[in-house]
C-alpha cells in the first residue's frame, strides 16, 4: 500500500506481512504475440554473439567469426520453421569445429500422440487372421520386462490366432494396432485360438505394455 504525506510517496507494505498467496500476479492468462522472423534473426545474433564472447578460445580455433555469420546470413530468410532454424544454428556452428556442441528445442509445434498397447509378440497372417509368430518370454516379476501374453491365466502360445479383442473381430484386413490404441496399462479381453474361425477360443485378460524394448532385448 502506497500513501502520500506532503509530496513524498511512502512504502509501507514491504514492512507489512502478507498471507500465502498474496500478491501473486497471475500470468496463466497472458498471451503474447510475437514475429517469428524477427526473433529468429535476434537469435541469429544472439548465437554468435555468444559464442564470440564467451567460447573457451577466443580465437575460435581461428575461425573468423564475422565472416562466418555474414556467410550464413542469407539462410535466415528462408527458414520457415524452429526446426529449420536449428538445423542452420547447428550447421554453422559446425564452423568452430569442437565436440560436445548441440543445438536442439525451442518453441516447436506438439502434438499430443496417442498410446498404443503391445502383447510382446510377433504377428504372421495366415488363413485371413494375425497368427502368433512368437510370444516373448518374460521375467513378470520384473515391470520392465513383464510379458502380457506369457501372465499367470493367460499362457498365449506361438501359433495360436488372435480372433477378437474386447469384442471386435479381427481379421487380416485391420490394421492390428488400432485394437490397441491408448490400452498400454489397461485390462482387455482378447479371444485366442487355434482355429482361425474361432472354434474352441478362448478369452483371457492381458494388460498391454507401452514399449516392448526391454522384452525384446531380453529375448
Amino acid at each position: 500500500m502506497l500513501y502520500q504525506q506532503g509530496s513524498a510517496w511512502n512504502l509501507v507494505s514491504a514492512m507489512m506481512p502478507t498471507k500465502p498467496g498474496e500478491g501473486i500476479v497471475k500470468t496463466s492468462g497472458m498471451e503474447v504475440y510475437v514475429d517469428p522472423r524477427a526473433e529468429w534473426k535476434q537469435m541469429f545474433n544472439e548465437v554468435w554473439r555468444g559464442g564470440r564472447d564467451f567460447f573457451y578460445d577466443p580465437n575460435l580455433y581461428g575461425l573468423d567469426i564475422e565472416k562466418a555469420k555474414k556467410l550464413y546470413a542469407p539462410y535466415l530468410e528462408v527458414v520457415a520453421h524452429r526446426d529449420d532454424l536449428n538445423y542452420l544454428f547447428r550447421e554453422m556452428l559446425n564452423q568452430i569445429v569442437v565436440g560436445h556442441m548441440f543445438i536442439n528445442g525451442g518453441d516447436q509445434s506438439r502434438t499430443d500422440s496417442v498410446s498404443v498397447g503391445l502383447l510382446g509378440a510377433d504377428y504372421k497372417i495366415e488363413n485371413n487372421r494375425y497368427r502368433f509368430a512368437r510370444v516373448y518370454n518374460s521375467e513378470n516379476w520384473n515391470p520392465q520386462v513383464r510379458a502380457p501374453l506369457t501372465a499367470p491365466g493367460v499362457n498365449v502360445k506361438a501359433g495360436e490366432y488372435l480372433i477378437a479383442v474386447n469384442g471386435r473381430e479381427v481379421s487380416a484386413a485391420d490394421n492390428i494396432y488400432s485394437f490397441f490404441q491408448n490400452m498400454a496399462g489397461k485390462q482387455i479381453v482378447i479371444k485366442v485360438g487355434a482355429n482361425p474361425n474361432g472354434k474352441d477360443a478362448r478369452e483371457v485378460t492381458v494388460v498391454p505394455m507401452g514399449s516392448e524394448n526391454g522384452l525384446r532385448n531380453l529375448a
